[in-house]
């Protein structure tokens, strides 16, 4: 237990334990109270509408990037600098974000002017719309998963997982975006197994724990279930990182 009850019997004025017995169950209340909060952001994170959508999108971004890298790079080039691109992403970013859970992952019109003003063909715009489309669903993901608690769900290795952003700065080449996209699917699957593994661990739990939730969070199979998938994000990026400097993007 993270917090348990000190032993009466071991303090033998009333008032002391009175005092006792409620600072105890205040201490408990604070812990159960950050807890509930965590439990609550996973579980609707890990929602299949939301899950779901980010899967599809991300193998979709990566199909298209995979197949087209050119096309990628130039209209990637174009999203990270402050033109039509950026302004339509950020449009589409700020739309999902905003969707409710069902809607979440829909198809977001991108104005056309935004296509026309960035001078691409036919064919290029409707490959933009369609990684624009995939990585503005995966950013806004990316944001409400980086409110899943300050703590990242305890002090876990698995911390990393859940600061893995999409991002678009100006210095990330398509590859590096890749790489991002792949790491970020595995925290899509962690936060799944994480929550799976979190409800069965506050089943066993003593019932009568003050802090039953708290003590789900610190389960020893939580702690290996991150340590296992921060090793994959770090082979991942060790990879990575073989391939950049055999060939530059």
């Amino acid at each position: 237990m993270t917090v348990s009850m000190p032993k009466m019997s071991d303090i033998p004025d009333p008032k002391r334990q009175e005092l006792i017995v409620e600072q105890t169950k205040t201490r408990a209340a604070d812990f159960e109270k950050g807890s509930t909060e965590r439990f609550n952001n996973l579980k609707n994170l890990v929602a299949p509408e939301y899950t779901s959508a980010v899967t599809a999108a991300n193998k979709t971004a990566m199909s298209l990037m995979d197949d087209y890298p050119d096309m990628a790079m130039k209209v990637l080039n174009m999203v990270r600098g402050s033109g039509p691109l950026a302004a339509a992403m950020n449009q589409g970013v700020s739309a999902q974000f905003n969707s409710t859970a069902g809607a979440f992952g829909g198809a977001v019109q991108f104005p056309v002017e935004a296509f026309v003003s960035a001078k691409l063909s036919p064919k290029e715009q409707e490959y933009a719309d369609a990684l624009l489309n995939s990585l503005a669903t995966l950013k806004a993901y990316s944001l409400k998963m980086g409110g899943v608690s300050p703590t990242a769900l305890v002090n876990h290795p698995a911390g990393m997982t859940l600061t893995q952003q999409i991002n678009f700065d100006r210095n990330q080449t398509p590859s590096a975006l890749y790489n991002q996209l792949m790491h970020f699917q595995m925290s899509t699957d962690f936060l799944t197994q994480y929550n799976d593994v979190l409800n069965q661990e506050f089943n066993r739990v003593d019932p009568a724990s003050l802090t039953r939730m708290t003590d789900a969070f610190n389960s020893p199979k939580l702690k290996k279930i991150a340590e296992d998938y921060s090793k994959v994000h770090q082979e991942y990026d060790r990879r990575y990182m073989q391939r950049r400097f055999k060939k530059k993007d």
